[in-house]
């Protein structure tokens, strides 16, 4: 069987209204690895149970959802840097720089734009939780020995 979600709540909306981009699949096993898809249905390769997620910002391989939005590492932690630093980018060109894998780290003000363009929420980010995870213990440079 082969099941498709969107990346949004569930919704009456038909699947003709729903954007490719926003369309994960994955395949259960059977016995014999067929299943009976539509030309609407996405293709799942067979074998594989893994959901194949995009990166809504570059198109890199999603590792999840990160702020709201199905985004790769670089993506998520470009955002969280971004937010965490209220860094303000300057775009040198005309602010319409074409974001990909590829050439996400040309423009960092057009790939900011993006991530809230495709729905990454600033309100996600913890400004909190600083960067080095967590705090070690540091011994004392005095030693009573």
């Amino acid at each position: 069987d082969l099941y498709c979600t969107s990346g949004e709540s569930p919704s009456p909306q038909s699947a003709s209204e729903t954007q490719p981009q926003d369309m994960f699949c994955s395949s259960t096993m059977s016995a014999d690895c067929s299943s009976n898809t539509s030309a609407d249905t996405v293709d799942a390769k067979c074998g594989d149970t893994s959901p194949k997620r995009v990166c809504l910002v570059c198109g890199d391989t999603a590792s999840g959802f990160h702020y709201g939005v199905a985004s790769c590492e670089a993506c998520k932690a470009f955002f969280k840097r971004t937010i965490q630093g209220n860094i303000e980018y300057t775009c040198p060109a005309a602010n319409d720089c074409e974001i990909n894998k590829r050439r996400r780290k040309a423009c960092q003000a057009c790939r900011f734009q993006k991530c809230l363009r495709m729905g990454m929420l600033k309100e996600g980010v913890r400004l909190d939780r600083v960067r080095g995870g967590r705090q070690k213990y540091r011994r004392s440079s005095e030693s009573p020995y």
